[in-house]
């Protein structure tokens, strides 16, 4: 039963791995943020023309990105529309 239960988490976590997909900043100078907040520390100023790779959405204001060796926080407003694809289960088996 532990195998079963391990395995699982193995593959749940390899979706969230899957399901990071690279996107382009609206706009240059924008914030890269410790924490999900304006007043957090400011961990690096990113441009339109660097890759940044969505984790995922923190929540209706913010989402977790990584950009090359780092990764923070970006406000919504500075990334594109993009659709839920909902992760399925031949994603995690990958």
């Amino acid at each position: 039963m532990k195998k079963l239960v391990l395995a699982f988490a193995l593959s749940l976590q390899a979706a969230f791995v899957f399901a990071q997909e690279p996107v382009k900043l609206k706009s240059d100078n924008v914030n890269l943020y410790r924490q999900p907040t304006t007043k957090g520390e400011v961990v690096k100023v990113l441009n339109s023309t660097e890759d940044v790779m969505l984790v995922r959405k923190f929540d209706a204001n913010w989402s977790i990105v990584t950009a090359g060796s780092e990764s923070g926080y970006i406000h919504n407003t500075h990334l594109p529309k993009i659709k839920k694809q909902p992760v399925t289960a031949t994603a995690a088996k990958q």
